[in-house]
């Protein structure tokens, strides 16, 4: 039987983003999505405060304006040694290798490497040389590909194709909404965001379990941790559930959220555009603090060998998960695109097309000058992606 669970809401532009897991930098599509996103938000939207319309978020709320006041960046620079990096210190990675042009998806699955091109897909092992290959439908490749097993899914307007590389066999389930999304799996069942503000579960046939319909609309991708679900809405509010679809626990940050919640061991990171980093207990399911950097945040802070990283603008700083103590690392040439724990190394991508590369006590700087479209990843100390030209290239990372 298939239950819906319904919130009264209204449409609103999307902007999808995509989820920065550790062995990527960033995806075009967060890059491209976000920078739309960034010129839709306006100032009005910024001082907009949301209410939750259920007596726990009022609850949350009340704590919210008893804490202190928020520390902003402005206060930050006169208590920390914001430090500017030296760009002449910066160690050069050899030039890129262009390997293949037009490459629309590079996905690093199971020990081998998937290019996605207009017509079909090309399989290799780690040394570049060639499993397989198949065709694919270029009206399919709107969003990344999800592969699972033998299988390969694509998703286009009310379809889903399921192809069988391994048997070439192909199967179109028709679905009754649009998708806004690439699908996901989780625990055996597939999720999707459907029409901006639903977020939609599927068996095995691609018919719904179960829905839940938000207030405002779903910017950004869900987080699958610990056998639960959470996602962040544009109106503030961030929702828990277990598996079947029930709401465990919301709660309410009074500014669009843009990021996937990150969720570290008991603790629940949200950054939302009015600038503020909330820190939630996910056992207590409370509030526990929040700090204020000043400036909108539209990236997520990530854990890099069990410490937490934030960046704002041009600083990278770190966060004591124990009092919300707000430690600078440091402050980069140019404005902060995005971060991600990469390898060994915490990965800072810039506007204007720089990936810095820095090891864990921020003394070495390694840089790559190379607009990056795809989510990098690394293979035997080499860099691969998809570059500003859509070829999938390769940087020798040796020696540093």
């Amino acid at each position: 039987m298939v239950t819906t669970k319904k919130k009264k809401g209204k449409r609103q532009n999307f902007f999808a983003s995509q989820k920065l897991n550790e062995s990527s930098v960033f995806d075009s599509n967060s890059v491209e999505e976000l920078s739309a996103a960034k010129k839709f938000i306006n100032s009005d939207l910024i001082e907009q405060q949301f209410n939750s319309d259920n007596k726990e978020s009022e609850n949350t709320t009340r704590k919210l304006e008893s804490v202190e006041k928020p520390v902003l960046l402005e206060i930050l620079k006169n208590s920390f040694d914001l430090t500017a990096i030296d760009s002449g210190s910066f160690i050069k990675l050899q030039k890129e290798e262009p390997l293949f042009k037009k490459v629309r998806y590079s996905i690093f699955h199971n020990d081998s490497i998937w290019l996605f091109f207009d017509s079909k897909c090309i399989s290799f092992d780690l040394g570049m040389s060639e499993l397989f290959q198949f065709s694919i439908d270029s009206e399919f490749l709107n969003y990344e590909p999800l592969i699972v097993d033998d299988k390969v899914y694509f998703v286009q307007g009310k379809k889903i194709l399921e192809l069988n590389y391994s048997s070439g066999d192909k199967k179109i389930y028709t679905i009754p909404f649009i998708p806004t999304s690439n699908l996901y799996l989780f625990d055996g069942s597939f999720f999707l965001i459907a029409d901006s503000n639903r977020f939609i579960a599927l068996n095995n046939l691609f018919e719904e379990s179960w829905s839940f319909l938000v207030d405002g609309s779903l910017f950004t991708q869900p987080t699958f941790e610990n056998g639960h679900i959470w996602i962040g809405t544009s109106s503030g509010i961030m929702y828990q559930f277990d598996k079947n679809g029930e709401v465990l626990w919301s709660y309410n940050s009074k500014s669009p959220i843009f990021t996937p919640p990150l969720i570290s061991e008991t603790n629940v990171f949200l950054t939302t555009l009015s600038g503020k980093i909330h820190v939630l207990s996910s056992l207590e399911k409370e509030y526990k603090f929040s700090i204020d950097t000043g400036f909108a945040l539209f990236d997520a802070p990530i854990v890099h060998n069990g410490r937490v990283f934030v960046a704002n603008r041009s600083y990278l700083y770190e966060i004591s998960v124990v009092d919300g103590s707000f430690k600078n690392i440091a402050n980069f040439p140019n404005h902060i695109e995005t971060i991600a724990s990469f390898g060994e190394y915490i990965g800072i991508y810039t506007i204007d097309g720089v990936l810095i590369l820095v090891n864990d006590d921020i003394t070495q700087y390694n840089l790559l000058e190379s607009q990056i479209l795809r989510k990098p990843f690394t293979i035997m100390q080499h860099l691969f992606y998809i570059n500003g030209e859509q070829n999938f290239a390769k940087v020798d990372m040796g020696g540093f």
